[in-house]
């Protein structure tokens, strides 16, 4: 098993607990994809309770993680229609991507969610229930 994978079972496992047995957590989930049904889109953390969808994206790298990412990320937020997005990220994010969060109505940013449980550093939270501000901006 890849480091990645393992630590996106930690993840899992965490959301598990957090969520108890209210909700489905789905590790390595796949969802059809809204415009082209047929194609089906893998996630790495799936939450589903009280009629409400949440994906968890993970990231571990040595870097960062950029704008681009989190603009990414809200992208496939849209499409996928989710009600909220979980980024997490073992190497953090750079300043451009944290300037760019509020903008993509990211509620919360927190740090070091504790190294002992889990190897990643950095979660990032999006719920976007109302529509997007983009504003211009680079990372």
């Amino acid at each position: 098993m890849k480091n990645s994978e393992a630590s996106e079972q930690q993840i899992h496992r965490i959301h598990e607990l957090l969520e108890g047995s209210a909700a489905e957590v789905n590790w390595n989930d796949h969802v059809s994809d809204p415009d082209n049904p047929s194609q089906q889109r893998q996630i790495n953390v799936s939450i589903k309770r009280d009629g409400k969808v949440t994906l968890v994206e993970c990231r571990d790298r040595q870097s960062p993680q950029d704008v681009t990412w989190i603009e990414g990320l809200f992208g496939r937020h849209v499409s996928l229609k989710v009600d909220t997005t979980i980024a997490v990220s073992s190497s953090g994010f750079t300043a451009g991507a944290l300037s760019r969060m509020p903008l993509l109505s990211v509620c919360s940013t927190v740090r070091a969610l504790s190294e002992s449980v889990t190897s990643f550093s950095n979660i990032a939270m999006t719920a976007s229930n109302e529509s997007p501000k983009l504003k211009s901006g680079r990372g």
